[in-house]
């Protein structure tokens, strides 16, 4: 059996030294939104920050996209949202989302 590990988990495993849990996890999701939300939807939305309330300790995700229509849309899909970030990092990571008009045009490739 090989020792050699993949990029990408040496890189998961260097982040997750160098950055703060908060930080680390705004770039798992950076790195992976098009994985997490599917490609169509990755393409007009872009993960900006984890926001903590000290107070309720609740974590909330704030998402960036091109046009108000598209985050009407987030919006209703918040629960669903929540539940395959969560899913994809195996912890509660998210608790609420934020939609933010952040245009930034259209990121397909």
């Amino acid at each position: 059996m090989s020792s050699f590990k993949t990029m990408p988990s040496v890189i998961n495993h260097v982040l997750a030294s160098l950055l703060k849990e908060d930080n680390y996890d705004v770039a798992k999701l950076v790195f992976n939104w098009d994985e997490i939300m599917g490609k169509t939807v990755a393409s007009f939305t872009s993960p900006i920050k984890i926001s903590l309330d000290f107070k309720t300790k609740k974590r909330t995700l704030f998402i960036g996209v091109s046009n108000n229509s598209f985050g009407t849309e987030l919006h209703y899909m918040k629960r669903a949202i929540i539940e395959k970030i969560n899913f994809f990092c195996g912890k509660d990571t998210i608790e609420d989302i934020r939609v933010v008009l952040r245009p930034f045009g259209n990121k397909k490739s």
